[in-house]
């Protein structure tokens, strides 16, 4: 069986950019999805351009969930008005985007200004994802169209593979569909979570899926992830479950799993 292991966040801090280093150095990650927007991109970069041995993704960024670290648009203000609360950063969440009216013009405009960062940086970007899931949103004037589409034709156009949706029919490019690719999820709440991501493992194998979606943010605990936190929920729990999810592929038993199953690690681009 072949695992799609996708590292979300990479250059959303620099514990992040820890985390997924590591999980590619000696564990399951070989793809990563890059914020350009986020505070620790050029890190990000510096760390990741010139190696060979992962498969870099565009983690379009146009929200900005969390209580004490806001991120801005690349684009000036004034050209993504619809995207920014009054102080310039991102709104909170696609809802609140949804609410307060999107203009897909200005969606597509930030995430082709993100794409042409990454790739001056030096990125070789080879696929597209939605960060906080916003590709559902539609305009008040067409209720059956959604950004989904205009992604999946950005992505056509760019020769990008594109993480989507099944919002609606049809085609375009290289479409990885959630809906055909089983989801293995970790359960952070349990404390025997390394046997029971194990199970989960092994029954994908046992129920014959070729393939199966690992989607991960991997995070190594520091003073920075330890006060991140968001809405009600308090600070710790987020640098909790990034640890496990850095964890889950570096593992021992995790590896010894994946071994013994014959689970193979692959890029996006090889599938």
């Amino acid at each position: 069986m072949k695992l799609i292991v996708r590292c979300d966040d990479l250059g959303s801090f620099e514990s992040a950019n820890r985390a997924i280093a590591d999980a590619v150095d000696r564990g399951l990650a070989r793809n990563a999805g890059i914020m350009v927007p986020a505070s620790a991109f050029r890190q990000a970069v510096e760390m990741f351009r010139d190696r060979k041995d992962v498969c870099l993704g565009l983690h379009t960024t146009l929200t900005s969930e969390w209580e004490n670290v806001r991120w801005k648009p690349v684009l000036p203000r004034d050209q993504v008005p619809s995207l920014v609360e009054p102080d310039g950063t991102f709104r909170r969440n696609a809802m609140a985007m949804f609410q307060h009216g999107v203009v897909f013009e200005q969606m597509l405009a930030e995430i082709e200004a993100q794409l042409h960062a990454a790739r001056q940086a030096g990125l070789n970007i080879e696929y597209l994802d939605t960060h906080m899931a916003y590709s559902w949103v539609h305009t008040p004037e067409n209720p059956t169209e959604r950004f989904e589409s205009v992604m999946r034709s950005f992505a056509a156009r760019e020769g990008l593979a594109h993480f989507g949706h099944d919002y609606e029919g049809g085609d375009s490019g290289r479409w990885i569909r959630w809906r055909l690719v089983p989801a293995v999820r970790l359960e952070h709440q349990h404390s025997d979570w390394v046997d029971r991501f194990c199970q989960a493992l092994r029954a994908q194998v046992a129920a014959g899926a070729p393939e199966a979606i690992l989607v991960v943010h991997p995070a190594q605990p520091d003073e920075e992830m330890a006060c991140l936190y968001e809405g009600k929920n308090l600070p710790g729990q987020v640098a909790l479950d990034r640890a496990i999810d850095w964890q889950a592929l570096v593992h021992p038993q995790v590896l010894a799993t994946c071994r013994e199953l014959n689970i193979q690690p692959v890029k996006v681009t090889e599938l």
